[in-house]
């Protein structure tokens, strides 16, 4: 992914945590804000990544914020670390208190999707806080598995 478009991500992301912050940490989203803000990321990305659709749902004690999204199977790794970023950046904002993420990959090709599954206190320590690597944020928080 280019530099400009980090840039422009990064400018959308400062935009809404200094409008969180001059409003006392308290401006939240509504579902409805969320799911515009959601397909504006994936549509100022330059990558291959399409978002196919998105869901906000209780599974017994978990509220998910699921995405589905399409893309090459050689491009998965930057699928997944982009699209829960933007999940992880969403949900500090969403009205809605997420406590877990779900990812489900679409192919395009005749390749079973995949489902990739966080707990978004713990991709926090990643995406946001730094304090885990990409490695510990996989082997700590990420589950992959087939549909």
């Amino acid at each position: 992914m280019g530099s400009k478009f980090y840039l422009k991500m990064k400018f959308l992301t400062l935009t809404i945590v200094l409008s969180s912050s001059l409003f006392g940490g308290s401006l939240k989203y509504e579902d409805k804000k969320i799911t515009l803000m959601l397909k504006e990321y994936f549509n100022a990305s330059k990558t291959n990544i399409v978002l196919l659709g998105r869901q906000f749902f209780e599974d017994e004690d978990k509220k998910v914020f699921q995405i589905d999204i399409e893309c090459d199977i050689a491009d998965i790794n930057n699928a997944i670390l982009f699209s829960f970023e933007v999940v992880n950046i969403l949900s500090r904002i969403s009205v809605t208190s997420f406590t877990h993420s779900r990812l489900i990959i679409h192919f395009n090709s005749n390749t079973i999707p995949i489902v990739a599954e966080t707990d978004i206190l713990c991709s926090e320590k990643f995406f946001v806080k730094k304090i885990y690597n990409e490695s510990k944020w996989r082997k700590e928080c990420l589950i992959i598995k087939n549909l």
